[in-house]
């Protein structure tokens, strides 16, 4: 059986002559978990924060089949959970996320939150999100949107040549409040901020910015235009 892996940023080191536009092809004899994958890799699971089968959040005891895309990335989005968090967006990113909200009405807009992440103390976390990265994959369904992991590597390879970070997501919420849905604590990814927009009859309403951490979605703003 065959089966794609994904490897983001400092997992890549583990890996000899990893091409990140390609990832690998692996191949194995009898089915493994996910965690057996990544040791037959040498990757270090005590460093793999997040795990994605075949673009959806999985746990490492998690087992593949043929064919299944796999992704292990640690988690550098949005730095030490234990630290206070200083987030904001550019006025002009507000501007790009209800532009991309109400293009792709009635349908779920998603992409990529792009920015600065910087650790003033160890107590500190700052991030300035500049500019946004709309996802190039079409939403399967009106009212749900997926990430693919190869996706999500690429988008921090870009990020990585602009001198800035993933910091996040963003998605909109057609006709529904700015306000996380089972769907997304299902998906979401450790320590990520997630940008929630609200459009309703074709028109953006609030936006809200929220971070994942300890299993539960943190309210960061009401207004994320304003640093908190």
């Amino acid at each position: 059986m065959k089966i794609q892996v994904r490897l983001s940023t400092t997992l890549r080191n583990f890996v000899d002559n990893y091409i990140p536009s390609e990832g690998l092809e692996v191949t194995l004899n009898e089915p493994l978990t996910l965690e057996e994958v990544a040791l037959k890799l040498g990757l270090p699971t005590e460093e793999i924060k997040i795990v994605m089968l075949n673009g959806r959040r999985v746990k490492l005891d998690a087992k593949i089949g043929d064919g299944d895309r796999v992704g292990f990335f640690p988690a550098v989005g949005g730095g030490n959970p234990n630290s206070a968090l200083t987030a904001s967006l550019a006025p002009e990113v507000l501007k790009a996320l209800a532009s991309q909200g109400e293009k792709i009405y009635p349908a779920e807009a998603c992409g990529f939150l792009l920015g600065l992440n910087s650790q003033s103390s160890l107590s500190e976390l700052k991030l300035f999100i500049k500019e946004i990265l709309p996802s190039i994959s079409r939403p399967s369904r009106l009212d749900s949107y997926l990430l693919e992991a190869q996706e999500l590597e690429a988008a921090e390879v870009l990020a990585q040549s602009r001198g800035l970070v993933v910091a996040g997501f963003y998605h909109s919420h057609p006709d529904s409040p700015a306000q996380p849905s089972p769907l997304d604590h299902q998906n979401a990814l450790d320590e990520y901020l997630y940008a929630i927009v609200e459009v309703r009859h074709g028109k953006c309403g609030q936006i809200r910015l929220f971070r994942w951490s300890d299993e539960k979605f943190k309210l960061t703003s009401l207004n994320p235009g304003l640093e908190v």
